[in-house]
């Protein structure tokens, strides 16, 4: 069935006055076609949940609870701010952040190329606040 409406059409493009005649139907005026909306800068991190299970394999005792980044994607925001493999998020700005839900809801609302946001940040040496923007290091 495909095929022979394919045909079909083919046979009367083919044929002297197929086509219809354009000539005489209104013109367009050239449209302005804006450019599309920025996308927001993503910040370039695959996080998960730590559980008993998890917790081990980034050096944490299995009672650790928080978010992990789990891999960190290169030239993106978070590289350039110098987060790690096995850094645990605790708090974006000021806000305690205990799912993976929570922290995409704060990132995908931050301006993340001027203004950033601040993490407090905890790993193996320690807790620590971090600047993550564009351009950070």
């Amino acid at each position: 069935m495909y095929g022979s409406a394919r045909t079909k059409n083919a046979r009367i493009a083919r044929q002297p006055g197929g086509l219809p005649d354009l000539e005489g139907w209104p013109k367009f005026p050239d449209l302005e076609i804006p450019d599309p909306p920025k996308e927001p800068i993503k910040l370039g991190v695959m996080v998960r949940s730590l559980t008993g299970k998890t917790a081990p394999l980034y050096g944490y005792e299995e009672d650790t609870q928080g978010i992990v980044v789990a891999q960190v994607y290169p030239d993106t925001v978070a590289e350039e701010s110098g987060l790690k493999v096995g850094d645990i998020i605790l708090e974006v700005d000021g806000k305690k952040v205990a799912t993976t839900k929570e922290l995409k809801e704060i990132i995908s609302g931050a301006d993340l190329e001027n203004e950033g946001v601040k993490m407090k940040i905890r790993n193996q040496k320690g807790t620590r606040i971090r600047i993550i923007k564009r351009g950070a290091i």
